[in-house]
This record gives C-alpha cells, sequence and structure tokens, in this order.
C-alpha cells in the first residue's frame, strides 16, 4: 500500500481489502488503551456497509477485544434505528450485534420529536459518561460527491459557527434535519479516518487535494484545521485523478 502525506493528513493508497485489512487494525490497536474508555464514531453509505461484511467474512465475529469498546456514529438521519436510512442501525445490524457488542457499549441518537431536544440530549449524555473535551478516539467519515463529511454540507451554518459542543442538529437544506459531529468535536477526536473507494469519489477527492481551501463549499477542508490526526484511506479508483502526491 503506497503512502504519503499531504496538507490534510496522510494518505495511504491501495486496493480495497488491503485498505479494509488497515482500518481494522487501527480499530485493534485501541487495545493498547484498554484500560480507558475508547470510543469508536463509525459512519453511513455504501462503503462502510462493505466494510462489514468484509469483517463478517474475513475475521471472527466475537473478537473479545471489540466488546470493550464504545461505539457510535459522526453523524445520524433523524430517522428511527429500523430504518434502512439509520447509520447506526445499520451498523448494529451488521456490525455491532454480530460481534455480540453489549447495549451499554452502545451509543445511539436518543431520536425522539425535537431535533434540537435531541442532539442536547445527546450532548448531555456525552459529557456525563465521558468528557465535555473528548470526542472520539477514531471517528470514522466519509465524503459525499459534493465534498460534504458528517451532516456538513456545503454552505452549512456549521462551518463558521462558534457551537463548542461535539454533536449538534442541522436542518439541511433539501435532506430534512440531521445530527452531526460538529467542527468543534472533530477538532477533539484523537484520530479521523476518511475511508474513500470507488471512482465515483475520484473527483470529489481530487477537489479536496488540489483546490484552494474552501470549506464553505468544500466542507471537509475543515480537517485541515483540526488537531487530529487524520488518515485517508482511498482505493486506486478513488485516487485515479490526483496528480499532486
Amino acid at each position: 500500500m503506497d503512502n504519503y502525506i499531504n496538507e490534510y493528513g496522510k494518505v495511504f493508497v491501495g486496493n480495497r481489502d488491503d485498505i479494509f485489512e488497515r482500518v481494522l487494525d487501527e480499530i485493534l490497536e485501541l487495545e493498547s488503551n484498554k484500560n480507558q474508555k475508547n470510543i469508536v464514531g463509525l459512519t453511513g453509505g455504501s462503503t462502510p456497509k462493505a466494510f462489514y461484511q468484509w469483517v463478517d467474512e474475513s475475521t471472527n465475529k466475537t473478537n473479545p477485544f471489540l466488546k470493550q469498546i464504545y461505539w457510535g456514529t459522526s453523524d445520524e438521519r433523524f430517522v428511527p434505528l429500523t430504518d434502512d436510512e439509520s447509520n447506526f442501525g445499520n451498523a448494529d445490524r451488521m456490525f455491532l450485534t454480530p460481534r455480540e457488542i453489549s447495549l451499554d457499549h452502545k451509543l445511539p441518537w436518543p431520536i425522539s420529536n425535537d431535533p434540537v431536544a435531541t442532539a442536547k440530549k445527546f450532548n448531555d449524555n456525552w459529557n456525563s459518561r465521558f468528557d465535555a473535551d473528548k470526542c472520539f478516539d477514531l471517528c470514522f467519515l466519509g465524503i459525499g460527491d459534493d465534498c460534504h463529511t458528517a451532516s456538513i454540507f456545503p454552505g452549512s451554518p456549521l462551518i463558521n459557527s462558534d457551537i463548542n459542543t461535539n454533536f449538534t442538529s442541522v436542518d439541511v437544506d433539501g435532506k430534512g434535519w440531521r445530527l452531526t459531529i460538529t467542527p468543534s468535536g472533530l477538532n477533539r477526536c484523537k484520530k479521523i479516518i476518511v475511508l474513500v473507494i470507488g471512482i465515483g469519489k475520484s473527483d470529489a477527492i481530487k477537489k479536496v487535494f488540489e483546490n484552494p481551501y474552501d470549506p464553505e463549499n468544500i466542507p471537509i477542508q475543515v480537517l485541515k484545521n483540526t488537531k487530529s490526526e487524520i488518515h485517508w484511506y482511498l482505493d486506486f479508483d478513488a485516487s485515479s485523478k490526483l496528480t499532486l502526491k
């Protein structure tokens, strides 16, 4: 697997299976800190689903260490966990439940009728259970065709906001309410993994790495100014249009 460093972090390029193996290793590396409350923030979309399936086919379903980690998601749609659009619901069905992760170590958003109240409750529970100054030890993100990440879309009020909580609710134009990690939350993550697979993401990746800094229109560029360690995992297709390495 090739790797290099740019202004947005360390970039790994390889085939899909090698990438998934390295990503699983990144999760397992948390074992060295098993005396702490280690928290992983999963993400949604087709790539995580492919990763869950790969783990199911390639590894021991009951890895004992995975049961020590606390599991959440970096963003969520405002739908019940039983909905096919629920990021945490899909992670639970495809990854956590098959690994016999206990209910106490699952951190779903407490969906209610009020998205603002839902975000407040999640933040309050987080702060009492962990720490307001701590976010995910390992946070997974994806990237959309429009270069959004989590639920931070182009033109989002979150990009230049002074919201200091780790999580918030946001009304995304045309997509309804979302629940998401904030730029402040990203800044408090220990490590962030951006997992990008497929030719359909190649234009977005090229724009992020090779266009001038413009987070209003390329939201995932907010990662440039975070204190987190950032690893980008790109398959050959996703990286195919890059010229700067």
